[in-house]
């Protein structure tokens, strides 16, 4: 396959890194409201996945965050300090 990632890219804003990313590692363009779990990411991919927007963002990427995430829209907003919801007890 070849890679989508080249260029410039830690200089765009992080929902372009992470579209980039995703769409990479799925193999087919994916937007701001999709969910990586829901395109059947699993635990590993979303590892591989973070330490991939890590290194192009060069900021430290909590895997939590896509976790927390409802797509990748609120992922980027979360890498961009945007607070993530507190979870009720």
């Amino acid at each position: 396959m070849e890679k989508i990632l080249t260029g410039d890219l830690a200089a765009r804003k992080s929902l372009d890194v992470v579209l980039a990313a995703a769409h990479e590692a799925f193999g087919f363009p994916v937007t701001a409201d999709d969910n990586f779990f829901d395109l059947d990411g699993d635990s590993l991919q979303a590892v591989d996945f973070a330490v991939q927007v890590e290194e192009i963002l060069g900021k430290e990427i909590d895997l939590a965050m896509l976790f927390d995430a409802e797509n990748f829209g609120e992922f980027a907003d979360f890498i961009d300090g945007a607070d993530r919801p507190v979870a009720e007890s």
